[in-house]
């Protein structure tokens, strides 16, 4: 769970049983919402391989809910992030 490094760049994996859709975002992507998408893994966990992720990059997950909830999508901070950044930073 969380971001995971490896040779290849960083795994990301987050649990959200209730999404329709799940992005990430951060320095590595500009912050852009919707140029990341994770895949549903079909049992609540959503994943993906990002190669241009950097172990020093901020990021955060976008999580889109059902639409009869009429949230927006909602902002995260990893639950399984080692080190957290002030807000200015990712604003």
């Amino acid at each position: 769970m969380g971001a995971i490094p490896n040779a290849k760049g960083v795994t990301f994996r987050v649990w959200a049983p209730h999404a329709e859709k799940v992005y990430v975002l951060g320095s590595f992507n500009d912050w852009d919402e919707t140029s990341t998408p994770l895949g549903s893994e079909q049992n609540g966990y959503w994943s993906m391989m990002c190669r241009t992720q950097k172990r020093e990059n901020e990021y955060r997950y976008v999580i889109h809910t059902p639409a009869d909830w009429k949230l927006p999508p909602l902002s995260r901070i990893d639950p399984y992030a080692r080190r957290l950044q002030t807000q200015r930073a990712t604003e």
